[in-house]
């Protein structure tokens, strides 16, 4: 893989992959109860010259023939699956973006968990310090106070 479907891959465009999955399981299920040949009512399957009646707090709000809640029903399931075509394309533009970002390869020796480890900072030296350019001198190096 070149180094631009890494990035996709290695997490910047894992959430771009997870909203095509989901927009097309949303896209899916909207797709299966719009093609469906039943119309319910509250859970129960209506045939034609039945009503449906909805009610809010006991008191009846709505009255629907046979053919006006299959027409509710489709327009659910047409929302439903806009609804899930705008994730799955929202998911690949993000992906797309990703991938046509100028990407920096990764490291040669990079492991799986990113670069390594820098090597740890040397102590400073002791109390007695030889300098180079002292002749092979040793000076003491006393505290500031």
């Amino acid at each position: 893989m070149n180094s631009r479907w890494d990035q996709v891959v290695r997490g910047k465009g894992l959430a771009g992959i997870g909203a095509v999955f989901f927009g097309g399981l949303i896209l899916f299920t909207g797709w299966e109860q719009w093609d469906s040949s039943s119309v319910e009512c509250g859970g129960k399957q209506m045939l034609p010259g039945d009503r449906c009646v909805s009610t809010t707090n006991g008191a009846p709000s709505g009255d629907n023939s046979y053919a006006e809640q299959r027409s509710d029903d489709r327009l659910f399931a047409a929302l439903v699956m806009g609804g899930g075509a705008a994730v799955a394309c929202g998911g690949l533009v993000q992906v797309g973006i990703v991938a046509s970002r100028p990407g920096k390869s990764a490291p040669m020796n990079a492991g799986p968990f990113g670069p390594p480890i820098p090597p740890p900072v040397q102590p400073m030296p002791g109390p007695n310090v030889m300098r180079p350019d002292s002749g092979g001198q040793t000076y003491r190096r006393f505290p500031n106070g």
